[in-house]
């Protein structure tokens, strides 16, 4: 599987990356929004799940699953954050099962299983 991960915090990008692809996933890691818009208008068929921070500068991470929603992207969008629950919208997202939410820190197992369902 194919994963876009959106991270501005390069090191724990770094690491997720590492651990991901130990298990097979290939891993294209976009260090802000600027970058995933790129990389998934460059291969957004290819991507079977996208992992993306909350807190993204002065953005969400919500804006690029609206970017990606728009873009007819069906596989898998989790929102990784160290809040609870960020935001009413994002909350009103996962009950719909259109996106996921992890809370950090995170382990490896709980991530897996979530990208994969």
């Amino acid at each position: 599987m194919k994963i876009l991960l959106v991270d501005d915090d390069t090191d724990l990008g770094k690491i997720i990356v590492s651990r991901l692809s130990r298990r097979g996933m290939v891993v294209v890691l976009a260090a802000s929004l600027v970058d995933a818009y790129r990389n998934f208008d460059a291969v957004a068929g290819d991507f079977g799940a996208i992992l993306c921070d909350y807190h993204l500068g002065s953005e969400t991470g919500l804006s690029f699953f609206d970017y990606v929603a728009a873009k007819g992207f069906v596989g898998r969008f989790v929102v990784m954050s160290g809040d609870d629950c960020p935001s009413p919208r994002l909350s009103e997202l996962c009950l719909s099962g259109k996106c996921y939410h992890v809370l950090k820190p995170f382990d490896l197992e709980s991530l897996v299983s979530v990208i994969k369902g």
